[in-house]
């Protein structure tokens, strides 16, 4: 059982990340009209600073 249980986490998690830049997609265009791919960017600063953090020395629930 518990080998089927860290794939099963891992991709919930994985679908949790794909679905919030979904919906990041989707309010910015409704919002302006306009498709801003610049969304993904913004949501790999945001795992570079976060894993930057984490190796520099920080807790993980700080960095989040």
């Amino acid at each position: 059982m518990s080998d089927l249980l860290q794939p099963a986490a891992t991709g919930v998690a994985l679908g949790a990340m794909y679905a919030l830049c979904g919906v990041a997609f989707v309010i910015v265009h409704n919002v302006t009209g306009v498709i801003n791919f610049a969304t993904g960017e913004y949501v790999m600063i945001g795992a570079m600073v976060a894993t930057t953090a984490v190796a520099a020395g920080l807790p993980l629930p700080v960095v989040f």
